[in-house]
């Protein structure tokens, strides 16, 4: 960095900036990807922003990251309101840096929800002041497009202070703004919070019990986020990234390599299931599927995964092939319902009806339809949990209530005997807890099965298509 200006500088911290761009001062990295480095050393933050190109460097000449995030930063000094104080920033023709004095007994507010520290009421009272001090954010202008819980550090108090805002920007926050990033905010909270901790929080952040227009506002833009979030994340196997690599034709999986993923395609394996153009084999604790959709299996299986839905992970995939984990204690579901539930108990037999019924439901609300949900494509586990397989037919989108009925019909036909009448009505119950016609859902997938020519309840071989 012998080429970068400094454009501005807290005299005090001139030394020390001045020793880190002719790299004589002792650091920490943080962070260092293709678009940024963050290192710590002297009580301060360096921040370099690189840019790639002539894209890259006619953005950062009209739009520079570094000279944003120090101006929002002095805005927010100004204000009173958390963040970090911006001591200098500078630029050259395809770098810029920032520079912020380090924050003490602080933690990221994230990792702080997700630990064993916090009581009930302490939680609570942390996300209350933390509604407040998403307000007041909003009230000294700053739109922040990447406020989430990772980018804010939680001192003594409850104190908060925002980070990363060079994608923020200065301006009136209205309210359409403001219900995009409550539910930007919201949905980093997704796995700390209940709905009514959601409605508390956004009483608190309003001061006032939200009516319901506004909760419903921010729920469809919650929806609209978080698809829009499953879509980003789901890309990421595509290209080179922290957990992913591109090498040729192979799509791989951090830490595989192309030489591992090619040793498991050429050894023999045991086969599994064979059929024209098709393959599974089983090499060790790996299995290997000959498909002539792989990238396609590749995808979807990150679809689910950043769902949050099972389904065994991949390691690789080639031209025509998918590598990864076997799970060797699974069983087609209506195989392993034909073994486990004479033995069970009706508690045990609810159980597993209940939670087999939640992830069909969590399927088709997180916009996952597979167009074969047969029993050999679930795997149960005898840990009580299950597997979604055979990820070709799986698409992505809004489920309708045909494809949810058509779904269910599946799964009804393809489980026989010993599952009864009653521990069908159950799955529907569990499967529509809030849906006061769930018994009309029922009938309907009785119909659904009857038209698809099989009997109810199902029975003989299992349910293959008549």
């Amino acid at each position: 960095m012998s080429r970068v200006r400094l454009k501005e500088c807290v005299p005090e911290h001139e030394a020390a900036v001045r020793r880190w761009l002719e790299g004589r001062l002792t650091v920490e990295t943080v962070k260092d990807n293709p678009g940024r480095l963050v290192q710590r050393g002297a009580g301060l933050y360096f921040k370099e922003f690189r840019e790639k190109g002539l894209a890259g460097c006619l953005r950062r000449t009209l739009a520079d990251r570094a000279a944003r995030e120090y101006r929002i930063l002095k805005h927010l000094e100004a204000t009173g309101l958390g963040a970090p104080r911006p001591v200098a920033y500078g630029v050259d023709g395809s770098r810029s840096f920032v520079v912020t004095r380090e924050i003490s007994d602080v933690r990221i507010l994230k990792a702080e929800l997700a630990g064993p520290s916090f009581s009930p009421s302490e939680r609570r009272r942390v996300l209350r002041a933390f509604a407040r001090f998403v307000r007041a954010v909003h009230e000294v202008g700053v739109r922040h497009d990447d406020f989430h819980i990772g980018n804010v550090l939680l001192g003594p108090g409850p104190a908060f202070h925002v980070l990363d805002v060079h994608r923020a920007a200065l301006g009136r926050v209205g309210h359409r703004e403001r219900v995009r990033m409550l539910a930007f905010v919201l949905h980093s909270l997704i796995t700390f919070i209940t709905k009514a901790d959601t409605v508390r929080f956004l009483g608190d952040y309003l001061g006032r019990r939200p009516e319901r227009r506004f909760v419903r506002e921010v729920e469809v833009a919650f929806d609209r986020e978080r698809r829009r979030y499953w879509e980003s994340r789901e890309k990421r196997c595509l290209k080179d990234s922290r957990e992913f690599a591109v090498e040729g034709e192979w799509l791989l999986r951090r830490p595989m390599t192309v030489e591992q993923a090619q040793a498991a395609v050429a050894a023999p394996g045991r086969v599994v299931k064979e059929l024209p153009k098709r393959s599974l084999r089983v090499v060790g604790e790996l299995f290997v599927k000959a498909h002539p959709h792989a990238r396609r299996i590749w995808r979807n299986a990150r679809g689910l995964e950043v769902r949050d839905l099972p389904t065994p992970a991949l390691r690789a995939c080639g031209r025509g092939v998918v590598v990864g984990d076997w799970h060797a204690d699974g069983a087609p579901l209506w195989d392993f319902v034909k073994e486990a539930f004479p033995p069970w108990s009706r508690g045990e037999r609810n159980d597993f009806i209940f939670h087999l019924a939640c992830l069909v439901r969590r399927m088709h609300a997180r916009g996952v339809y597979h167009h074969d949900l047969k029993a050999n494509n679930v795997l149960a586990l005898p840990s009580g949990g299950f597997m979604i397989v055979d990820l070709d037919r799986v698409s992505f989108g809004k489920v309708s209530p045909s494809r949810r009925g058509h779904n269910l019909a599946q799964l009804n036909a393809a489980v026989g005997a010993p599952v009864t009448r009653a521990d069908r009505l159950r799955f529907y119950r569990w499967y529509a807890p809030f849906d006061r016609h769930w018994k009309r859902v029922a009938r309907e997938v009785m119909r659904e099965t009857r038209a698809r020519k099989h009997v109810w309840p199902a029975r003989g071989d299992g349910g293959s298509d008549a």
